[in-house]
């Protein structure tokens, strides 16, 4: 635009100084020459004075216009003019601004860190009057929010142990952020950002955390293991248990089949009492009991050896038994138990 407005007044003088050599060469009147070269004048003056007041404001940016040093107004986008003579103007940028600033602090155990803080922001844009009297420039508003930034950090930093500081570092940035907003409520800005990155720690401290995270990783293994470990044992207490329980029945179920197999027996060879007890003319009641009244110990002896030489038939392994000669011939039946 600026550009173009020089063109026009280059070609308005041109046109003037045109008419002056043609009204001297037609021998115009003389009033009439004065007013060419009163227009050319004029418009030379303008080309060189109108140009130099001019200025062009760019989206995202603002102007402080001053008059004599003395801020008058902001000014926008768009193209200006001014007295140039009188005034000037100072560019201010409204777009993001970035700071990052490595920095070193100390934790509240001493340990000492490096970290990078990264700050964004804006201007407020209807407060550009107030940082130009209060700051001078952009430039120094922005050491003066640095300055803050570190400030509040190295305090966020210092209230807490190394290990505390590793174990939360994810809400350190939060932490320092929101100190910062407190702190820049009337420096005419608009935060955006805070970041606190890059958090390191000395070799030998790096060194100790890892030795402590090892340390706490075994131990974690450790604790597994034995619970694993105590898992796994009551499991075989149980399969153990069970086991025991089904032996347990087994010994149960066969002693009760004994016991059945015994009383089948004696209850076999009280028949075989009765029933021989009668061949022998003992008397049996009714409830199945030998009277051994009035019998002698022989006739008593008599069915105890009968009973004995049935026994022998019935598990006899089809073996001859023993024949002991003499002046009687003596059978000799062992004893089916032996």
């Amino acid at each position: 635009m600026k550009e173009i407005l020089c063109i026009i007044c280059l070609v308005l003088m041109g046109l003037s100084v045109a008419f002056i050599v043609y009204a001297v060469k037609k021998g115009k009147a003389k009033n009439q020459i004065i007013v060419g070269i009163v227009l050319a004048l004029v418009f030379g003056i303008t080309l060189l004075i109108f140009p130099i007041g001019l200025y062009q404001v760019e989206t995202g940016e603002a102007v402080v216009l001053k008059s004599f040093g003395e801020a008058k107004e902001s000014v926008h986008a768009g193209l200006h003019w001014r007295f140039w003579p009188r005034d000037n103007v100072e560019y201010y940028d409204l777009k993001t601004q970035e700071i990052r600033e490595k920095f070193e602090a100390y934790s509240q155990d001493a340990q000492p860190m490096d970290a990078q803080l990264t700050i964004q922001f804006k201007v407020q844009s209807d407060k550009l009057l107030e940082i130009n009297k209060v700051y001078g420039s952009l430039e120094v508003l922005k050491e003066r929010i640095i300055s803050i930034a570190l400030e509040k950090a190295k305090v966020v930093l210092s209230r807490s142990s190394a290990m505390v500081i590793i174990e939360t570092r994810s809400s350190l940035s939060n932490n320092v952020e929101e100190e910062m907003r407190k702190a820049v409520k009337n420096y005419y800005i608009d935060l955006t950002m805070v970041v606190v990155e890059d958090l390191s720690f000395n070799e030998a401290f790096e060194n100790a955390v890892e030795q402590k995270m090892i340390a706490e990783q075994q131990k974690l293994q450790a604790e597994y293991d034995k619970a694993t470990a105590i898992i796994k044992a009551e499991q075989e207490l149980e399969v153990a248990k069970k086991q025991a329980e089904a032996e347990i029945e087994k010994a149960k179920g066969n002693a009760q089949a004994q016991i059945e197999v015994a009383n089948a027996q004696a209850e076999e060879i009280k028949i075989k009492s009765i029933e021989i007890a009668r061949m022998l003319g003992f008397t049996i009641d009714e409830d199945g009991n030998i009277d051994m009244t009035g019998k002698t110990s022989a006739e008593i002896k008599d069915i105890s050896d009968y009973l004995k030489y049935i026994e022998y038939l019935r598990v006899w392994d089809g073996k001859l038994p023993t024949v002991v000669g003499g002046d009687s011939t003596t059978i000799y039946i062992p004893d089916p138990s032996k």
